[in-house]
């Protein structure tokens, strides 16, 4: 088995953290190693990965290969767990059948395909699990039985919700699940989702959601409120096009009063929910 050393433009709480895994220049000490590969997730880093493509260059005769979903990865290959995410980290499928104006997926992965022997882990990672088969799921379900901490952080799009999902996550140990609102559009599928797990008796804390911002914070800030109300926490998403774009002060300092949940629940302390 081919030794990788894997060197990511940008640590995320996803990526790798073995003995192999690396996030700048080299050291005074590098691993015995066949390959090395720069992996670059976002396209803001492009250039910082080519720069560290460069600085591993100097320093090994092995092959130096540079590439990631920032360069529109098609992720044909077989997901092997620990290469590129963290151990626990899994990918059950790949691709979507939607066609969200501002989402790579299917530009970069076509449309939904099943992974047949995915990798047990406790984190799914897929763009769209619930669009998947059932007979696919119940395989999913089955594995997610025998683990702790599930975490569906891929997001669960709310209306492939149905209440045999919501039966078969009452029977795993979860740690959180993740919805998505990014859109005023988007809030009625949103509350319909959020009810059904309510109902089924997960709280607020293990109910998140994926909000993005960053074009009217008027409008944005009734979003996020509804989240909250509807009993879940938002996670409030800059929205990013492919060329990094820098947002004042004042996006920055309204994101993070979105992501973090005591200062979420310190600003919602004395606002009343709408009848």
């Amino acid at each position: 088995m081919k030794r990788i050393l894997r060197v990511f433009a940008r640590k995320t709480n996803l990526t790798p953290v073995d003995d192999l895994a690396f996030y700048d220049v080299p050291g005074l000490f590098v691993p015995e190693h066949d390959e090395v590969h720069i992996v670059v997730t976002f396209t803001w880093d492009i250039e910082r990965g080519k720069w560290l493509r460069d600085c591993w260059q100097d320093v090994t005769d092995k092959p130096v290969k540079i590439g990631g979903v920032a360069f529109d990865d098609p992720c044909t290959g077989d997901f092997v767990p620990g290469l590129y995410l963290k151990h626990g980290v899994t990918v059950t499928s790949r691709g979507c059948i939607n066609n969200c104006a501002f989402c790579f997926v299917p530009k970069r992965e076509g449309r939904l395909r099943e992974i047949e022997n995915f990798a047990v882990g406790n984190i799914i990672q897929d763009n769209n699990f619930l669009a998947c088969s059932k007979a696919h799921k119940r395989r999913v379900y089955d594995m997610l039985k025998t683990q702790k901490q599930v975490s569906f952080r891929g997001g669960l799009e709310s209306e492939f919700l149905t209440d045999w999902d919501v039966e078969e996550m009452r029977n795993l140990r979860i740690f959180d699940l993740w919805l998505a609102c990014d859109s005023k559009p988007r809030i009625k599928p949103f509350l319909k989702a959020c009810e059904k797990l309510v109902k089924a008796g997960f709280s607020q804390n293990k109910i998140r959601c994926y909000a993005l911002i960053g074009d009217d914070m008027s409008e944005n800030e009734e979003r996020l409120q509804t989240i909250f109300w509807a009993g879940a926490l938002p996670f409030a998403q800059l929205y990013q096009p492919r060329e990094w774009k820098e947002y004042p002060r004042e996006w920055r300092q309204y994101q993070r009063q979105w992501t973090r949940p005591a200062a979420m629940k310190a600003h919602m302390k004395n606002l009343k929910p709408p009848v």
